[in-house]
C-alpha cells in the first residue's frame, strides 16, 4: 500500500519528461506545463487557471491508470489530493468572482 508515492510526484514529472519514447513523457510534460501556467499572470487568468488545472490533473490521471485504486486508498495520498482539488476549485472560483467585481476597462 502506498508504493507509488515514496518519492514526490514532482520528481516523477521531472524525470519522465526526459524518458523519450514513453507515453508518460507526454503526460509529464502536460503536468509541468500546468505547473508553469499556474505562475503566469495574464489578462485571461480564469482561462489560464482552468487549463493549468486540467493539465495537472492529466498527469495525475495518467499515473492512476497504472495503479489500482486500492493501492492509493490511504490518507497520505487521498488527503493531499483532495486538498489540491478543493484548493484549485476555490482559486478558480475566487478568480471568477474577482473578475466580475472589477469594472471593465472599455471606453464608454
Amino acid at each position: 500500500m502506498g508504493q507509488m508515492i515514496p518519492i514526490p510526484f514532482i520528481l516523477w514529472l521531472s524525470f519522465a519528461v526526459f524518458d523519450f519514447g514513453n507515453i508518460d513523457q507526454l503526460f509529464a510534460f502536460f503536468g509541468i506545463a500546468g505547473i508553469i501556467l499556474s505562475f503566469i499572470k495574464s489578462k485571461h487568468s480564469v482561462l489560464i487557471s482552468l487549463i493549468s488545472f486540467i493539465l495537472m490533473n492529466l498527469a495525475i490521471a495518467s499515473r492512476l491508470m497504472y495503479v489500482s485504486i486500492e493501492a492509493l486508498n490511504y490518507p497520505a495520498f487521498t488527503i493531499p489530493f483532495l486538498i489540491f482539488i478543493i484548493s484549485q476549485i476555490i482559486l478558480i472560483t475566487l478568480k471568477i468572482i474577482n473578475r466580475q467585481k472589477t469594472p471593465s476597462n472599455q471606453p464608454y
